[in-house]
């Protein structure tokens, strides 16, 4: 189900040391400060001194959905979505809280 095009793009997270990653593999991205926490497949978690302002755009392109000031989600992993908490379940057990303006775009792009 997940889209042919994501498997084979890559987000570059750090030029200088040519840090890449799946974007298929990218399950969320959620801010912490003037950092950034990718929550990758297999349940692994990798910290970056960017903020996630730095990676909206790329995302965005291909399809990933900013919900909240700090997370961005890769609609492939959504399993529900609760309108009564603004609460989004992911798989590997993963949370995500949608702003109330992100509520009404959020039914339209994925529900």
């Amino acid at each position: 189900m997940e889209n042919q095009l994501l498997s084979t793009k890559f987000l570059t997270v750090n030029y200088r040391k040519k840090i890449r990653i799946p974007m298929a593999n990218i399950i969320m991205l959620e801010a912490s400060g003037n950092y950034t926490i990718f929550h990758i497949l297999n349940q692994k978690k990798h910290l970056y001194a960017k903020c996630i302002n730095a990676f909206e755009e790329s995302l965005k392109m291909e399809g990933f959905l900013r919900v909240h000031r700090g997370f961005i989600i890769n609609p492939n992993y959504i399993i529900d979505y609760d309108e009564g908490s603004s609460l989004i379940s992911m798989k590997y057990d993963l949370k995500v809280a949608v702003s109330r303006r992100k509520k009404v775009s959020l039914r339209a792009e994925v529900f």
